[in-house]
């Protein structure tokens, strides 16, 4: 689990990598849902002048079940580890999961995409955020 759960960004550049996490095709930060809904979460990057250049990529949720990420063999995990490490390139939205929500735990799930400009598999260079609040009743 990281250390520190929110990362505050002091400087806005453009030539800074610009993640973005989504839900439904929202740019919201936060979305209420219900347990009848369905809940398509997608991520973008537009890496800024750090196009080409390694770096660590991260994609976890914050639920009332515990810490999940998405590892890139094997899909979503319980546990918090880097997804990918891996060269930053421009992509446009790409859903990366769909989940109906019927059955699941009221509560707040948090989801993170996060680009870490030191690639080694620890969440420590120069980080930059996207997170998106659910919150299911």
């Amino acid at each position: 689990m990281p250390v520190s759960t929110t990362v505050t960004q002091t400087a806005s550049s453009a030539s800074n990598p610009k993640p973005a996490v989504t839900v439904n095709g929202g740019n919201a930060s936060s979305v209420d849902l219900t347990t009848s809904d369905t809940l398509t979460l997608s991520v973008s990057l537009s890496p800024g002048t750090g196009s080409g250049k390694k770096a660590d990529w991260w994609l976890y949720t914050y639920t009332p079940y515990g810490t999940f990420y998405l590892d890139s063999s094997t899909g979503w995990t319980f546990g918090y580890k880097v997804t990918y490490t891996c060269a930053l390139f421009n992509f446009s939205s790409t859903p990366v999961l769909t989940l109906p929500l019927k059955g699941l735990q009221s509560g707040n799930y948090v989801f993170i995409f996060e680009v870490d400009n030191d690639p080694d598999g620890i969440r420590d260079g120069d980080i930059y955020t996207s997170s998106v609040n659910v919150n299911v009743k």
